[in-house]
């Protein structure tokens, strides 16, 4: 991801350049090359009309976003971790719009608390 965006910082130096005062500063990273915003209604439909072509299911592009942090969860990471990674300044922001994947298996916390209260004694 490093390697990109430095590539993508280097692209809009040399667009700024060529296009001096009519390059829009923006301050964002996905611009068109005068570095005006990309509109948010811009990317969904291009992003579902490529998913069409090379024959996968049609999401929106915000899924992804969520399909991340399922991989994430599943990977084991903490939802403190996630919410960190997400940007989020509040975990019960996190919390509120990713309950449903944070929640976590829940037979995978009884099985812990049965190891913890009926494990047999080694202590000998």
């Amino acid at each position: 991801m490093r390697a990109y965006l430095q590539k993508v910082k280097c692209q809009q130096a040399e667009n700024k350049e060529l296009f001096g005062n009519a390059y829009i500063d923006s301050g964002y990273v996905c611009v068109h090359p005068n570095s005006a915003p990309i509109r948010p209604d811009y990317v969904t439909p291009h992003f579902q009309r490529r998913l069409k072509e090379i024959g996968l299911p049609v999401i929106r592009f915000h899924d992804l976003r969520h399909s991340a942090v399922y991989a994430l969860r599943k990977g084991g990471c903490d939802a403190k971790d996630i919410q960190a990674w997400l940007g989020h300044s509040d975990i019960t922001t996190t919390l509120n719009v990713y309950g449903h994947v944070l929640g976590g298996d829940m037979d995978r916390l009884g099985q812990v608390m049965d190891t913890l209260l009926f494990k047999p004694d080694r202590a000998g």
